[in-house]
């Protein structure tokens, strides 16, 4: 029979405080201070804090993410945006208002086309695909995987 904080862990992949630090790249005081704020989730589960994984990730530096160094070697490749549309099957309209927004790097023009950083499109595209819903937030301001704020603390115990 599976407890309620095994249930918990889960359903979501959450982390120990120290490996999700870690994976963020900052100190365990920096993290429980993101978690005081309520910028990221946490739960306490027989005495261990634990850390949801996708928001340790949200810390991350986008180019540090292993969904953004799956496509490093395309990174400065330029691909026009009518063939990066068909290419990764990505609207041209959200390719522009990625572009518009910083998400994507716009290299410049090749005579009327416009060029686009082919290792953010793969990245960004990959995003999309996996999260990519009408109506909802697919980046945050920084590039990174939206999630919203979440609850300040969870207390789980396992009983």
């Amino acid at each position: 029979m599976t407890t309620r904080a095994e249930a918990v862990l889960e359903a979501e992949p959450y982390l120990p405080l120290a490996e999700a630090a870690k994976l963020a790249g900052v100190s365990e005081e920096a993290l429980l201070e993101h978690i005081r704020q309520g910028t990221v989730h946490a739960v306490r589960v027989d005495g261990i804090i634990a850390v949801r994984q996708e928001d340790a990730q949200r810390l991350t530096p986008k180019e540090q993410l292993p969904e953004y160094r799956k496509h490093a070697h395309l990174k400065g490749v330029g691909i026009g945006i009518n063939e990066a549309a068909k290419k990764y099957g990505v609207p041209f309209s959200t390719l522009h208002g990625w572009m518009e927004r910083g998400y994507i790097a716009r290299l410049g023009r090749e005579g009327r086309k416009v060029l686009l950083d082919e290792g953010d499109v793969a990245y960004c595209a990959e995003v999309y695909r996996r999260r990519g819903r009408p109506g909802r937030w697919i980046f945050d301001q920084d590039g990174r995987p939206y999630a919203r704020k979440t609850v300040r603390w969870s207390r789980v115990s396992s009983k």
